[in-house]
């Protein structure tokens, strides 16, 4: 059985994607007057910034999960 292929940076761009349609979706709605905005306007823009944060801290989760870079060896330090 072979091993599955690694996914996360697929995830993470997916990831990126969503959090970028969200804060669209948020700035659609949140419009020229942010201040008179109905309630149903308002729950609509929270849950979209909720979105995007969720996605968010998927990206910071996938990127936590790699191995830190290799220090540089003197023959990189010029």
């Amino acid at each position: 059985m072979q091993p599955l292929p690694d996914s996360r940076a697929i995830v993470a761009d997916i990831a990126a994607d969503i959090e970028c349609a969200a804060v669209r979706a948020h700035e659609a709605v949140n419009g020229d007057r942010p201040y008179s905005m109905s309630s149903p306007q308002f729950k609509i823009a929270g849950m979209a910034l909720d979105i995007a944060a969720r996605a968010r801290e998927i990206r910071d989760y996938i990127a936590s999960t790699y191995p830190p870079p290799p220090m540089p060896t003197n023959g990189d330090e010029r």
